[in-house]
């Protein structure tokens, strides 16, 4: 390490824990106020460790979900294009997108242009051998992702000591250990990908650090050689970049030469495999286009830009708070803007306060930390929000909620008689920021892990239960080849992509998979043998049109006719969120056998009956 821990703790640490003018504080006392001081030691990661382990247990035990399956068939040779150990995060392709729509894989309005391709090298190969080897046993694959989470924390906890006091580390090792943002990868086999860039990133910037402190080649090398495996483990370890770049121009004490060129010659170590990461991405056409889901701002950077803004706020909304994700989804633009104008302002003057307190060295650090976590959501912008986008944002956001809580609770008091003292809080606000900022991130972010990994468990095992119903119905069950019927799904929200690989996991999906709507309500109104007719409520779309739609659209106006393999669509109504009324023609009676009819509703996939000509049915959640 560059500095001693201990003896920044022998230069900063207040020996009292008391509030302004010297009003008692939440301050520990004997015992555990000993184990703050000492810090993040071994014990107390292990310790850690075991608490982690009960709060993310949720998360360990949940069945395959959502690109799991996708995953799963890729590697039992099952999904209808083929991929290698490296090619798992390779979902659609310009070669291959004509296949999965005349599959239904993917359904009759994807965007013609739809590409998601990820360069994850290191992670698809790890999840490959997981598959292959435990493939029965998801346990054994979520234990390998806690692994992951295990490194990352450690590495989180090295760069906390590097930097801080003990006691600051200590909290800031358990508020980032515990936050919300990683019962997502933990539950999520197919997210994985970010905590292994997220584990090699926290170790390439210790070594980063030491690089720039000493300039040694070795040094250079092996941040080097990290920040390149952070990358090939995915395009997460990009989030990283922010504390790269703030490091040079808020912790300058740290580099020999502080000169531009000094600087410029510093980030060498995180630029050189940045730079061959993005070149072999574009080389080989990687990346996302066509979608709602994402916004490439290489490709689409007018879209990207237009999400960008509440995207944001919604990222740092989800941090500070300790949110779950989905209370936001609700609110309108401004809302959320409003909401984050509020927060900023309560924090503002706390968080500079703190800051300002600590001595030159760490406050230093404290602001590239900060500036960094915002600065490196950029590339997080592209994507639909989610708090598994901001394990590498909360290593700022925690080293600085814990310096606002050390600075709350363990300020020396001011001499009584004394005007505010520099050493001491600032005030009521601060203590009610720290006490918000303590729940939020000590009590509330905790349970919010648990919650999130019960909710994904509970909707994983739920979704299983109803893909073996409708499989069996499907012929796909035990089958050993894709099953030959056609299963129709009226409306199906959820049915798409994930679904088809589900019903069974040895054999591909039903030769013809239809996905009719997504809409919460259809009327289905039968006008000849072949021909079904559905329609949506008024300004709704037969399909999801907002962000987050993973397919995109077709461009679509009335009277356009689009053809997939056995069914001719043509668009009857468009209103303003998109197609509301579409004729499909099929290419045999709605009733001749091998045609598997079912909807989606709360209770899973029922089987349904289409109505008689001259008819209709709504169909309902």
């Amino acid at each position: 390490m560059t500095d001693s821990p201990d003896a920044a703790e022998a230069s900063a640490a207040p020996p009292l824990a008391a509030g302004r003018g010297g009003a008692a504080g939440p301050a520990p006392g004997g015992r555990l106020r000993r184990l703050l001081d000492d810090g993040p030691t071994l014990l107390a990661f292990l310790c850690l460790a075991t608490v982690g382990v009960f709060v993310f247990w949720p998360s360990l035990a949940c069945p395959l979900w959502l690109d799991d399956y996708i995953h799963r068939a890729m590697v039992n040779h099952v999904y209808p294009s083929p991929r290698g150990p490296l090619d798992l995060y390779d979902f659609v392709s310009e070669r291959d997108r004509g296949v999965l729509m005349t599959r239904g894989i993917l359904p009759w309005w994807t965007n013609p242009r739809l590409e998601i391709r990820f360069l994850r090298p290191l992670s698809s190969a790890l999840l490959y051998g997981d598959h292959s080897l435990f493939g029965e046993h998801p346990l054994v694959m979520h234990l390998h992702s806690f692994a992951w989470w295990l490194a990352a924390v450690f590495g989180a906890r090295g760069l906390f000591r590097r930097f801080f006091i003990p006691r600051i580390a200590l909290l800031a090792t358990v508020v980032f250990a515990l936050a919300p943002c990683h019962a997502i990868p933990l539950a999520w086999l197919a997210n994985r990908e970010a905590l292994v860039s997220l584990a090699f990133g926290l170790f390439a910037l210790g070594h980063y650090e030491d690089f720039r402190a000493s300039r040694s080649l070795a040094r250079g090398a092996a941040a080097a050689a990290l920040f390149a495996l952070s990358m090939a483990g995915g395009e997460y370890g990009l989030l990283l970049a922010g504390y790269v770049v703030t490091a040079e121009v808020f912790a300058r004490e740290a580099t020999p030469s502080p000169s531009y060129a000094g600087r410029a010659l510093g980030v060498l170590p995180w630029l050189a495999p940045t730079a061959a990461y993005l070149a072999i991405r574009h080389h080989f056409h990687y990346g996302a286009a066509g979608s709602g889901f994402y916004s490439d701002p290489t490709q689409a950077f007018g879209e990207f830009m237009s999400h960008a803004p509440r995207r944001l706020a919604s990222l740092l909304l989800d941090a500070w708070l300790s949110l779950d994700g989905n209370g936001l989804r609700a609110l309108g633009g401004w809302q959320v803007g409003l909401l984050f104008l509020v927060a900023l302002a309560l924090l503002a003057a706390p968080v500079h306060g703190a800051i300002a307190r600590l001595d030159a060295r760490a406050a230093g650090h404290a602001t590239a930390m900060l500036a960094g976590s915002v600065l490196g959501l950029a590339p997080a912008l592209a994507v639909s929000t989610s708090p598994r986008l901001l394990a590498a944002g909360m290593l700022g956001v925690a080293s600085t909620v814990a310096i606002v809580l050390n600075d709350a609770w363990f300020a020396p008091p001011a001499p009584e008689g004394a005007l505010e003292s520099a050493h001491a809080p600032r005030g009521a606000l601060t203590a009610s920021v720290a006490y918000a900022l303590g729940f939020l991130h000590l009590i509330h972010a905790p349970i919010t892990s648990w919650v999130v990994g019960k909710e994904i468990g509970f909707g994983a095992r739920l979704f299983a239960s109803h893909a073996r119903s409708l499989g069996k119905r499907a012929g796909a069950v035990d089958a050993q080849t894709p099953s030959e019927v056609a299963v129709q799904l009226v409306r199906a929200p959820n049915a798409a992509l994930f679904m088809p690989f589900a019903l069974n996991p040895r054999a591909e999906p039903p030769r013809r998979w239809r996905v009719l709507a997504r809409a919460p309500h259809v009327l289905a109104m039968r006008e000849g043998p072949r021909t079904l007719v559905l329609t949506a409520p008024r300004d709704v779309s037969l399909f999801t049109t907002e962000d987050g739609d993973v397919f995109g659209a077709a461009p679509m106006s009335l009277g356009a006719v689009l053809r997939v393999e056995d069914m001719r669509i043509e668009i009857l109504q468009v209103g303003a969120e998109g197609p509301e009324r579409a004729r499909f023609t099929f290419d045999r009676d709605l009733d001749a056998e091998g045609m598997v009819w079912a909807t989606e509703t709360g209770r899973g996939y029922p089987s349904i009956t289409p109505p008689e000509e001259g008819f209709g049915a709504p169909f309902d959640p």
